[in-house]
C-alpha cells in the first residue's frame, strides 16, 4: 500500500527525503548510491518506500536510509540477493519486537560476519602501512 502525501518537507524541518537526498545523505557518508540505484533496490523488494508525495516522488526517512546502509554493508560482505532479503526479514521481525531464538541467531551471525571483515580490513591497513 502506497500512502501519498499532499507536501514534502525539506530537510532540517522533517526526517523525510526525496531519493535523491537520500542519496546526498548516504554519499556525505562515503557511500556511493544513486537513486537510480534506490529505485532498483526497491524493485527488488530490498526497500519499501511506501510513501509518495502526490506528485509520485518517493520520500524516504532515515530509517530507510539506515536500511541502505545495512544492504550496502550486507553487499560488502559478500551477501547474495536472497541473503540480503532473508537478512532484512529478520531485521524487520526484530524491529517489530520479535525476539525469539531463530531471529536472535540470525542477527548474531550477521554481527560476526561485519566483525570478522572489520578484523580483516584491519589487517589490511596494518598490512599497507607497514610497507609505507
Amino acid at each position: 500500500m502506497v500512502r501519498v502525501v499532499v507536501g514534502l518537507n525539506r530537510p532540517g524541518q522533517s526526517n523525510d527525503l526525496t531519493v535523491g537526498e537520500a542519496a546526498a545523505r548516504l554519499a556525505q557518508s562515503g557511500l556511493q548510491v544513486s537513486p537510480s540505484q534506490i529505485r532498483k533496490l526497491e524493485r527488488q523488494g530490498l526497500m519499501l518506500c511506501t510513501v509518495r508525495t502526490h506528485g509520485n516522488y518517493r520520500i524516504l526517512t532515515e530509517d530507510d536510509v539506515d536500511r541502505l546502509r545495512i544492504i550496502h554493508g550486507l553487499r560488502a560482505l559478500g551477501q547474495s540477493l536472497p541473503e540480503i532479503k532473508k537478512a532484512l526479514r529478520f531485521l524487520d521481525r526484530q524491529n517489530k519486537g520479535d525476539r525469539s531464538e531463530p531471529v536472535q541467531r540470525a542477527m548474531k551471525e550477521l554481527e560476526q560476519a561485519a566483525d570478522a571483515q572489520i578484523t580483516r580490513l584491519q589487517e589490511l591497513k596494518a598490512s599497507l602501512r607497514r610497507r609505507q
